[in-house]
């Protein structure tokens, strides 16, 4: 009897904790859909092409950090002494300090690399991109250091904070007219920020800069197959949803590449309805399955709130997709509206794919990002040799993502034998 009570006791602290970051990420991604809404309407299209290429590397530079947030995350949750959580965490703000600012020297050296492949060649904009990934490093650690210690809402009030502060400051340089520049002037501001804020709400709960003199090979050998499969998973991920918006400023006329991109931010209001689902989703099943208890019943309904919010939205896009665009960015963007209704259904079929992958990491089914790498890289193979139009592109995005969710769908099928969810 004790032992159910303190089961329900735990579930109740999930709970609650799932319910305030789905409200802190709803709002934190509506502050980041609104933000790239108006920087689409202020820049135009072939400028909000230029922040969005740059936009889509930086996601590509915060990847590391994924695999230091399960680091930090593990060990902290399943740590109780203190002192030695404060030894770790300044150990591994160290490491990433160091290692950060290595990977921003590569980064710039690569600079003629990214200048032929999105066609920039501001050097100035490049610079202030790494410098900006290089801040988003210590904000990443400090939201990872606030889940350890279970402290939920004060990481929904950092990751609202970060977001909305963006927003803010991007609109003020816009409208002193710095353009391009503007917009990530106030990332790397509000980033700069969002670190001093984030430091503060750490040291509330880790006594931070302590003697770092504590080795961490044990902490990061058990979960090092864990780590590497949330790496590589996240990896597959963000390229199935950032690749095709670089290949569209490679080979596509700059202001073609404009409306690519404010279709593709259009057709993400499916994932960004659906991504708190997933994040409620994962700790429930991973506690569930931990337990021993039935999960699948869970997932599957995870599965039916995404279709049906992708539903609504996809039928709102195609019965009206004009009036979308006009509404959403202006007339501006209006010659890309006959694929609207296809973004739907890729970011659709993506949402339901990143809800899979997730639920394979939260019961270690590690097994399935195999299939997830190989078709991010058939889809960068396709559009290489396939880009023609915005219409070709969307529609490869669409064939290779209805391969995944298919191969995962059976990947399922396979790891659950055909047992009915109950």
């Amino acid at each position: 009897m004790r032992a159910k009570l303190h089961r329900l006791f735990l579930d109740n602290l999930l709970l609650k904790g799932s319910f305030v970051i789905l409200i802190g990420s709803t709002l934190a991604n509506f502050g980041a859909y609104l933000y790239h809404l108006l920087m689409g309407r202020l820049l135009g299209p072939v400028d909000y092409s230029v922040l969005e290429s740059l936009i889509s590397v930086l996601y590509y530079l915060g990847i590391p950090m994924t695999v230091f947030g399960v680091v930090v995350v593990k060990y902290i949750s399943g740590e109780k002494d203190s002192e030695k959580i404060a030894r770790f965490f300044t150990k591994i703000l160290n490491k990433v300090a160091l290692w950060g600012f290595y990977g921003l020297i590569i980064f710039l050296l690569l600079f003629p690399l990214f200048r032929n492949l999105l066609k920039i060649d501001s050097f100035l904009l490049f610079l202030g991109l790494g410098i900006t990934a290089y801040l988003g490093v210590f904000n990443s650690l400090f939201s990872y250091s606030l889940q350890g210690v279970m402290k939920f809402k004060d990481l929904s009030i950092y990751s609202v904070f970060s977001s909305w502060l963006k927003l803010f400051f991007s609109l003020v340089f816009l409208y002193f007219g710095f353009k391009v520049y503007g917009a990530l002037i106030g990332l790397l501001l509000s980033s700069f920020l969002a670190c001093l804020f984030g430091l503060n709400l750490a040291k509330k709960y880790i006594n931070l800069f302590k003697s770092n003199n504590i080795s961490i090979k044990d902490s990061f050998g058990n979960i090092r197959s864990y780590s590497l499969a949330v790496f590589f998973t996240n990896f597959s991920l963000i390229s199935l949803f950032t690749a095709d918006i670089i290949l569209a400023r490679y080979f596509l006329p700059s202001v073609e590449a404009g409306y690519y991109a404010s279709l593709s931010i259009l057709g993400k209001v499916i994932f960004y309805a659906s991504s708190p689902i997933v994040s409620v989703m994962f700790p429930l099943v991973s506690s569930k399955h931990s337990a021993g208890e039935n999960y699948q019943k869970l997932f599957w309904m995870s599965f039916s709130l995404i279709l049906l919010t992708s539903l609504i939205i996809s039928i709102i896009y195609f019965s009206f997709p004009e009036l979308m665009i006009n509404f959403l960015f202006g007339k501006a963007y209006l010659e890309g509206a006959s694929s609207l209704g296809l973004f739907a259904v890729f970011l659709t079929l993506y949402s339901l794919c990143s809800l899979f992958l997730n639920f394979y990491l939260s019961i270690s089914r590690t097994k399935a990002i195999f299939l997830a790498g190989f078709f991010a890289v058939v889809q960068v193979i396709l559009i290489f040799f396939n880009h023609g139009s915005i219409g070709e592109i969307v529609r490869i995005n669409i064939f290779t993502l209805s391969l995944l969710l298919l191969g995962l769908l059976l990947f399922y099928i396979k790891s659950f034998k055909f047992k009915q969810c109950s």
